[in-house]
């Protein structure tokens, strides 16, 4: 078939058994039973007890490689922004939580931001704005967003966005791999003489 698509051939029905959704609920509960004998044999021969559970005031929480935190700014090795200030964060954004007011370009290869603000309270952690930033200057960080009883603490200004590239490698490597899926390599023109330039 075009494009592999798989036909799965379903059941139609279910048995009275099954209707009472018994075996699933059978299931179900042997998952903490076994848990629950585990952790008892174990406390009783002096092993310690395998816990799930993790106390977050006095303990960071252990998050997993891939998790998508607070959008963070890349910092370059002058310590500047690498954004450039085009906006397509904030066009991109469904929140509309970035703000973001290019400087004046003169003198410089590139604009910079002048203010570049994140209002955390609206933001959703989607990844749009790292998808849609062109030089790498926006990413998701595995910090997780705090939080504050005033809603104005929440809004990060650009000094306090910024973090220095090496720090930030797991995120720009997996932005790089989500580019590379998204836009390929352009295929390279080649010139033939005798037929007209480009």
């Amino acid at each position: 078939m075009p494009g592999g698509v798989t036909l799965v051939e379903r059941r139609r029905g279910f048995g009275p058994f099954e209707r009472l959704y018994v075996p699933t609920l059978v299931r179900a509960l042997c998952i903490p039973l076994r848990h629950l004998l585990s952790n008892l044999v174990a406390g009783m021969r002096g092993r310690a007890l395998s816990s799930f559970t993790q106390p977050l005031a006095e303990e960071p929480a252990l998050l997993p490689v891939g998790c998508l935190g607070m959008p963070v700014l890349v910092a370059g090795d002058d310590g500047a922004p690498l954004c450039v200030a085009c906006g397509l964060c904030a066009i991109a954004c469904p929140s509309r939580c970035i703000d973001v007011l290019a400087s004046d370009a003169r003198g410089r290869t590139a604009a910079s931001p002048e203010r570049f603000r994140i209002d955390m309270a609206r933001c959703l952690f989607c990844g749009l704005c790292e998808e849609a930033c062109p030089e790498e200057a926006i990413v998701l960080s595995p910090v997780m967003a705090r939080a504050h009883a005033d809603r104005g603490a929440l809004v990060h200004e650009i000094e306090h966005l910024l973090v220095p590239a090496d720090l930030l490698e797991p995120s720009l490597q997996r932005v790089r791999e989500l580019t590379r899926a998204i836009r390929p390599d352009p295929p390279q023109l080649r010139v033939v003489a005798g037929e007209g330039g480009v």
